[in-house]
């Protein structure tokens, strides 16, 4: 806490009560105070019209001043001194010098004198304050400490600090009346400090010197933490326990494990290279040899093995499918916490067949299937570490599944000679072997690649593929049958009758093979026939009838015929259809209404007929003596007009047809005899004019030369 003093040479002070024209007396307040042995100036500002004036004490000058001239009184000789005009200063006061001052100014031009007052107090400033206690060292909650502050002075007002701080009180301290005593009830250890007491008046200020209360207290409750700040620390490792409670003064430390005691004396202690037997309860107590109190504490620390790598082993090496129990077992040393299976890293799902130990060391599963395959591993954790094994490959031998027997290009039946080509597989581990038999013997065949075999007279049968896992001890076998049959011949087409007449006869197709027969697909001109309204098939397709046959239906069939071991078709077989003839058409060229006498003519006879017609041409129903399709007249005359009629023939279907044209002839010159003639009269009449023109220039070309 800062001292505060009082100057030792000069306390100023200005005093103003009454303001004129002659003279002013600064006053702040109408009393002051000094300390005893100190200094004080009363400080008057005068006119230059002040000529003389005094200061009183006790009904006494103690100083007049007339001008220049100043009196101080005796008994203030050395102490009192006047400044200025009506200034006094006074020094080394006492307790005496305390009462009111009277100064009084006399101005030239004024017949009276002013006066003014003020009351001065000097003080005894307060001695260095001390602090005396009850006692000053208490244990926590045990009494009651008093603090006495003592000093002297006049007035004095008395604080107290703690710690460099005004004191909080609380409700277990008290204060006497003056401040001097301060009480403390129910003492603990926030009440330990430094303690002063501060005792002032308007003089003086001082601090006692600091006084230490010490509160001895616990130990209470002592908490152990350890680095590394675990439960479990691992074999072999540094563990450093640490005792931390509350206590004043500081604790004595005892350590116990398991309640045996340690020699360790320290709020620390260091085990290295931690073992086994290391493990239990740590207990550390602690002594306070003031309080005279005991406390402890217990901590269980747990050395923790780390688990070894696990290492698998099986009872049963290579299990067979459906018939064995495999167990697996996890070998692994140390302090395990949790330990679990793997395989092909997943979590292995605990099922009916799988049965995992309580203590998951042990894994078996009843009546192995090939799923059970794989890679397993088993993981070991301790609070430690954290292990996995090795994978452990386990291998399920099974099989051999029933072969998958094929043929390639698979036939209901066979002929002799034939070659058959077999596939053989089976699902086995390890991979089976092969065996090949014909109706119950081997045929000295052991491979599982494509056979082949020709078949001979009696290689006709039952083919066997056996497959043997050397393994599982176990056989399985498919049998294909091969059957023979005789082939098919090459089919034929035969016709009746041969030569069907249209809309007159009804055909009949028929389709010779021999063989055995799968189908028969007849065709016309490459497209398949099915069966209509006038043809139809008979059962198995062999005939192919064709009632009141139509031109359209001729052109050429086959017959294919499908077999077990191929198909066949016949030769092309071309259906002639006999028909006709229809209705002739005769045509004329030239294509004259009237022909003229000379010209020529010829007369064409079309028919639609097969075979082909025979003609025969009629002039008026006389027989003429040409018979082909075309008649030629030349020259023609009157005796060439008429009727003319073409009868056709067909002498396959026996019947005829005719037409008729009728032909006239002109008795007038004929066309081509006019135009022939009129060509030449004209041609003379060019002559004659064209000898005209010559005779008139070459005239003119002898004039003009005459």
């Amino acid at each position: 806490m800062k001292r505060h003093g009082f100057p030792l040479l000069v306390y100023s002070l200005f005093i103003s009560s009454v303001k004129s024209h002659f003279f002013t007396i600064v006053n702040q307040q109408q009393q002051i105070e000094a300390a005893v042995g100190g200094h004080i100036v009363l400080r008057v500002r005068a006119s230059s019209d002040v000529r003389s004036g005094s200061w009183r004490f006790s009904c006494t000058d103690v100083a007049v001043w007339i001008g220049n001239a100043t009196d101080i009184n005796n008994n203030y000789s050395g102490r009192a001194e006047l400044l200025g005009i009506g200034s006094l200063s006074l020094k080394s006061l006492s307790v005496n010098d305390s009462g009111e001052y009277v100064v009084t100014m006399n101005p030239s031009s004024y017949n009276g004198s002013v006066t003014s007052r003020i009351d001065l107090n000097v003080l005894e400033p307060v001695s260095n304050p001390e602090i005396v206690a009850s006692v000053s060292q208490t244990l926590e909650d045990n009494g009651t400490v008093t603090l006495n502050c003592n000093l002297s002075g006049d007035s004095p007002s008395i604080r107290w600090i703690k710690n460099g701080h005004f004191l909080q009180y609380n409700d277990r301290m008290n204060l006497s009346s003056d401040n001097q005593t301060l009480t403390i009830t129910f003492v603990n250890r926030s009440d330990s400090g430094n303690y002063q007491c501060e005792g002032h008046n308007p003089v003086s200020n001082k601090t006692s010197d600091p006084f230490f209360l010490t509160v001895y207290y616990g130990p209470e409750a002592p908490q152990i933490s350890t680095d590394p700040d675990k439960r479990g620390i691992t074999l072999g490792s540094n563990v450093t326990f640490m005792c931390s409670v509350q206590s004043f003064p500081p604790s004595e430390f005892e350590w116990f494990l398991n309640g045996e005691h340690l020699e360790q004396k320290e709020r620390q202690m260091t085990i290295v290279n931690i073992g086994l037997n290391d493990s239990g309860y740590y207990t550390c107590r602690a002594y306070n040899n003031m309080t005279r109190k005991y406390t402890n504490t217990t901590q269980r620390m747990n050395v923790i093995e780390p688990v070894s790598k696990p290492e698998i082993t099986v009872d049963v090496l290579h299990p067979i499918e459906h018939n064995d129990t495999v167990t697996l077992t996890c070998n692994v040393t140390g302090d395990v916490s949790f330990l679990e299976w793997i395989k092909n890293n997943q979590h292995i799902q605990i099922d009916e067949r799988i049965k995992i130990s309580p203590d998951n060391t042990t894994m078996t599963v009843t009546s192995v299937n090939r799923s059970d395959s794989g890679t397993y591993r088993c993981n070991a954790r301790s609070p430690a570490n954290n292990e996995t094994s090795d994978p452990f490959r386990i291998t399920i031998w099974y099989g051999p599944d029933t072969p998958q027997l094929t043929i390639v290009d698979e036939k209901e039946a066979y002929t002799l000679e034939s070659n058959v080509t077999f596939k053989c597989s089976a699902d086995s581990l390890p991979p089976a072997s092969f065996e090949w038999l014909l109706n119950g013997k081997s045929l000295q065949q052991k491979s599982q690649e494509p056979v082949i075999f020709n078949i001979a007279r009696d290689g006709f049968g039952n083919y066997t593929c056996k497959a043997y896992n050397n393994g599982t001890k176990r056989y399985s076998a498919t049998t294909k049958r091969i059957t023979e049959v005789e082939g098919i011949t090459k089919p034929k087409i035969t016709a009746n009758p041969l030569h069907p007449i249209e809309h007159n006869d009804t055909v009949t197709l028929t389709c010779d093979v021999s063989g055995h027969l799968r189908s028969l697909v007849w065709s016309q001109n490459q497209y398949v026939l099915n069966a209509s309204e006038n043809m139809k098939l008979s059962k198995g397709n062999k005939t192919l009838t064709i009632s009141a046959v139509e031109r359209s239906d001729a052109g050429n069939y086959t017959c294919k015929a499908k077999g077990p071991i191929g198909d066949k078709e016949s030769d092309l077989f071309q259906l002639t259809i006999y028909y006709g003839p229809d209705e002739p058409q005769i045509f004329m060229n030239p294509e004259e209404a009237i022909l003229s006498y000379g010209s020529n003519v010829t007369l064409t006879c079309k028919v639609e007929s097969l075979p082909p017609s025979e003609f025969k041409w009629y002039l008026n129903g006389i027989s003429l003596p040409q018979n082909e399709k075309q008649l030629i007249i030349s020259n023609i005359s009157k005796e060439n007009s008429g009727n003319y009629t073409c009868e056709t023939h067909n002498k396959e279907t026996n019947l005829s047809k005719r037409q008729t044209i009728q032909v006239v002839v002109s008795k007038t010159m004929d066309l081509a005899d006019y135009k022939t003639k009129s060509w030449v009269a004209a041609g003379v009449v060019c002559l004659l004019v064209v000898i005209a023109i010559c005779a008139c220039i070459i005239i003119k070309k002898r004039q003009s030369s005459g």
